[in-house]
């Protein structure tokens, strides 16, 4: 057998290979083309923008969540709250005395609100959990 017989063979595999590794690499690329959209999440059943939503407690308000994008799972448990979500609690009620009155307990509490906001937030809507995810602060009405 003459190594031309082997030779051959040999360097058309490598050949072969070689122009296919290169057109693997160098696909071809149209910048005029629709780009494809991108791929749903298989998890969210609906996505809201721009969303204030206010909860009532016995008759009276009280939550009011914003958010620049909310995203709702299949199962519409949780709701995904992201882009900056920040809201107020209020009618919360403080049983603390006054300062101004040292010494007198009891009586009527009262009405307090507070106001969060963070990096992303969870909704559970089974619990009524709201879980603040990021960076959270939280300030009340007595700017504590």
């Amino acid at each position: 057998m003459k190594w031309t017989q082997v030779l051959v063979p040999v360097v058309v595999v490598f050949g072969l290979c070689g122009m296919g590794y290169w057109f693997y690499t160098h696909r071809a690329h149209n910048p005029a083309a629709v780009p494809p959209p991108a791929k749903p999440d298989t998890e969210i059943e609906l996505r809201f923008h721009n969303v204030e939503l206010r909860g009532r407690k016995n008759g009276q308000g009280h939550w009011i969540i914003r958010s620049k994008q909310v995203d709702v799972s299949r199962d519409q448990r949780y709701a995904y709250l992201k882009q900056r979500p920040n809201g107020t609690f209020f009618n919360i009620k403080d049983w603390n005395p006054p300062a101004a009155l040292p010494g007198q307990a009891g009586g009527e509490p009262r009405n307090r609100s507070f106001d969060w906001e963070g990096d992303s937030a969870e909704y559970d809507t089974v619990t009524n959990n709201l879980s603040i995810t990021g960076k959270a602060v939280i300030r009340t009405g007595a700017k504590e």
